[in-house]
């Protein structure tokens, strides 16, 4: 059982340590310190950029307007959702992740799963809803770009106001909190059977 929980713990973490291990190697290989420190920013750069497509690409996937890339606490992000930081800034992201933070993050998927099935027993009467969010968290393929917000809105979001009317309320107020928190709006807000607007792709250089 121990080895097992070890397991878990060290799931999908192999590439960003390896990724770590040996772009520090490389650096170190080089004979000179200027030589250390181009390397490192070229990496960096690309890097950052990479993790800045990746994010507005993730905003518009979800529903949202892209990030405002004129604010700087976004680059911050994008270096670190690019991997500039290795296996540091996978610990650091998931202070701020939305699915348990950096204990889940430490323990792993298995024992998130755990936490999860163990908040749906204990949910009383908001058994219903914590259903629905338990099949969308963990149903095969529901990340998918393909898919995406479609598949939260004209599903998800449909079957939990079949089984809560009154969740409409609260699914609006986490969107707007999230607005309010990362300056970025919903073009097709949950609950919503079509999208109330095309994305705003101006919205990422503060327009």
């Amino acid at each position: 059982m121990g080895y097992e929980i070890l397991k878990s713990g060290m799931m999908f973490k192999s590439f960003p340590m390896t990724y770590t291990v040996n772009q520090f190697r490389r650096i170190m290989a080089m004979p000179t310190v200027a030589g250390r420190v181009m390397y490192f920013v070229d990496l960096a750069a690309g890097a950052t950029v990479m993790g800045a497509v990746a994010l507005q690409l993730a905003e518009v996937v979800n529903g949202n307007d892209p990030q405002d890339m004129t604010n700087g606490a976004f680059w911050a992000s994008a270096a670190v959702r690019g991997g500039v930081f290795g296996i540091a800034g996978d610990v650091a992201g998931a202070t701020q992740s939305p699915f348990g933070g950096l204990g889940t993050y430490t323990a792993g998927p298995g024992i998130a799963l755990m936490q999860d099935l163990a908040r749906l027993v204990t949910s009383g009467s908001d058994f219903p809803t914590e259903t629905v969010k338990l099949a969308n968290r963990y149903m095969p393929g529901g990340d998918l770009p393909a898919l995406g917000v479609a598949l939260d809105r004209l599903f998800f979001d449909r079957l939990q106001l079949m089984l809560d009317p009154e969740s409409i309320n609260a699914m609006h107020r986490v969107a707007r909190q999230r607005s309010n928190g990362r300056a970025s709006e919903a073009y097709w807000l949950p609950g919503e059977a079509l999208p109330s607007r095309m994305p705003d792709l101006k919205a990422a250089i503060g327009g």
